[in-house]
């Protein structure tokens, strides 16, 4: 979702006197089934007995519905990254947790008293996370924390990539410098990311066979591994894996 909601429109529930009212049931009987939802009206904290109640109300009904909750402060786990990137392949999770943070504050908005988006550490050599703290004592940042939840950006905005760059000091895209490569096993030019890990999976298998231009080698010779042609003799390929950002 590009833009979210008021926060008050995902405060509802199922009135509990329709909850297993079915929209074919509704449809039939010429009732608007959105009528069912009820609307958030108040809260109110009990510190005594440790509960807040949540009021709402119908249009289907004249009830008051309270719904009681244990004073508690908890938090929902909302990700690494957007769904249909690849937080492993040039971050670590440490810092696309700080660029999706920004980028949910700003799809989402900044966060009601009560929530908090934070970047947890779950274990491991990179194990952090994005999740959002909610306080059921302020009912907006539980509606805050489950909005996130199930809204998942799927790609980096605008605003995430600058902070990705910043804390990296490189371009979220990379800009390759074509070269030439070849080993024994490997031989082609490379000029982007995919390529490289293509060679560096071919010469991890060993296998000949599937090498670029393998039919103009003789698979028993040997080749020295290097940059050709496109660099002189005092340009290594340690040089070259420096500037482009790669690793062997």
């Amino acid at each position: 979702m590009s833009k979210m909601k008021k926060l008050e429109e995902y405060m509802t529930i199922r009135c509990p006197l329709w909850e297993d009212v079915t929209r074919a049931e509704c449809k039939e009987a010429g009732v608007n089934y959105e009528d069912f939802d009820c609307k958030f009206l108040h809260h109110e904290v009990d510190a005594v007995n440790g509960t807040v109640s949540y009021f709402y109300q119908c249009d289907a009904c004249d009830t008051v519905h309270e719904v009681r909750h244990a004073v508690e402060t908890d938090f929902v786990y909302i990700g690494e990254c957007p769904s249909e990137e690849n937080p492993f392949k040039k971050y670590t999770t440490h810092q696309t947790c700080q660029a999706l943070r920004v980028q949910l504050r700003t799809q989402f908005g900044t966060e009601p008293e009560g929530a908090e988006l934070l970047v947890k550490y779950e274990g491991g050599a990179d194990g952090y996370t994005m999740v959002c703290r909610f306080d059921t004592r302020f009912p907006l940042s539980l509606a805050y924390a489950y909005v996130l939840e199930g809204n998942l950006p799927e790609k980096w905005s605008k605003e995430a990539i600058e902070v990705l760059e910043k804390i990296t000091g490189r371009p979220h895209v990379e800009v390759w410098k074509r070269f030439w490569f070849e080993s024994n096993v490997v031989w082609c030019y490379v000029d982007n990311v995919e390529m490289w890990e293509k060679v560096k999976r071919t010469l991890k298998d060993n296998n000949y066979e599937t090498s670029p231009l393998a039919a103009r080698r003789d698979p028993k010779s040997t080749y020295r591994f290097g940059l050709y042609a496109e660099y002189t003799d005092d340009y290594t390929l340690a040089d070259f894996f420096r500037d482009n950002n790669m690793t062997p």
